[in-house]
């Protein structure tokens, strides 16, 4: 009798699920990285930006930051965090790859099975590979930044995806016309997560997490100041507004200020869609999809909160970016349960 662990549908279920557990962790590391080299914050238990108290105003953090000079050894760790960052997608292709082959010789028995989204996620992993390489030795710009976020969210999103089309643990519901109009509302919250996400790298790239250091309000008002033109161009380098001068602090205020209404919005329909989810999914088993996007979403939030108020510290920024891709994965699961899938046919 055949072992079913050592079937080929396990194994490619298996190298599936590697392959995602492998993109999350290479997507957190790009999120240390751009955090490490951006300085968002205070370190824990030992003042902040080098003083003994952390500053209280928003232009004492602008000012802070501005003339802090960098660690002796910052450079040396950057260079090698950054070296790395480039070369691990390319290599993490090669592994892809080898998930769409094992497809496509799966692909001979079933028609149904899966291997050119493995072969699509690979081609992107080599385009990030080569956005990193291409762009060594120039200044970083913001555009550049969003770009390497947005191939690690797509390549990890369509591994996730292989990953659940394969599994048996979080099964698809059968349509009924009760839970047939969330597939739209799930898609709709997937794109705020991700537009959120990428909203935070476009903070975290610009160094304008505590250009907002009060919560709720901002510099003490609902609206202060901001220059969104400044803030939001697109191609210019790092750090720098559109006419090439530092960027000040009504530029990265802008930022900080879309990123809140951003996730003020993302929290109050995601958290209607996952309430909703469960109330109306009670009789198909969806009320645990809807209770783990809702308690992300409480955890990203919570998470948000505490990256203010604590000055924003190294581990806690690296912990509010996992919390938000998973919160993206929870979502991409939602999806798939209220899409069943077409039955494999030998």
């Amino acid at each position: 009798m055949l072992n079913r662990s050592s079937s080929p549908s396990v194994k490619f279920f298996r190298y599936a699920l590697g392959c995602a557990a492998f993109a999350y962790a290479l997507l957190l590391f790009g999120v240390y990285t751009r955090l490490s080299d951006a300085n968002p914050g205070c370190s824990a238990w030992s003042g902040c930006y080098g003083k003994p108290f952390a500053p209280l105003t928003a232009r004492e953090i602008y000012e802070v930051r501005r003339d802090q000079p960098a660690p002796p050894d910052a450079v040396q760790q950057r260079v090698w965090r950054d070296a790395l960052y480039r070369y691990l997608p390319g290599i993490f292709g090669l592994f892809i790859i080898r998930l769409g082959y094992l497809g496509r010789q799966l692909r001979k028995r079933y028609r149904t099975q899966q291997f050119l989204i493995p072969v699509a996620a690979a081609i992107l992993a080599f385009l990030q590979s080569g956005l990193g390489i291409a762009v060594t030795g120039q200044d970083p710009r913001p555009l550049v930044v969003i770009a390497d976020l947005v191939f690690a969210l797509t390549i990890l999103g369509l591994l996730w995806w292989v990953m659940l089309r394969e599994q048996h643990f979080w099964r698809t519901v059968p349509p009924h016309p009760r839970i047939r109009h969330l597939r739209v509302r799930a898609l709709v919250a997937l794109l705020l997560v991700v537009g959120l996400i990428l909203l935070g790298g476009w903070t975290a790239a610009n160094d304008a997490g505590l250009a907002c250091p009060d919560f709720p309000t901002c510099q003490g008002g609902w609206w202060p100041a901001m220059n969104f033109v400044d803030g939001f161009s697109l191609w210019r380098n790092v750090g720098l507004n559109h006419q090439g001068g530092m960027l000040d602090l009504s530029g990265i205020t802008a930022i900080d200020v879309i990123h809140r209404v951003a996730a003020l919005i993302t929290l109050l329909y995601v958290g209607w869609l996952a309430l909703r989810t469960m109330r109306v999914g009670f009789d198909s088993n969806l009320c645990r999809y809807g209770m783990l996007v809702l308690v992300l979403l409480l955890g990203e939030t919570v998470a948000g909160v505490m990256d203010i108020v604590l000055r924003m510290p190294l581990l806690v920024a690296v912990a509010h970016g996992a919390l938000g891709v998973l919160l993206m994965l929870s979502l991409i699961t939602l999806n798939h349960v209220l899409r069943p899938r077409e039955p494999r046919a030998g």
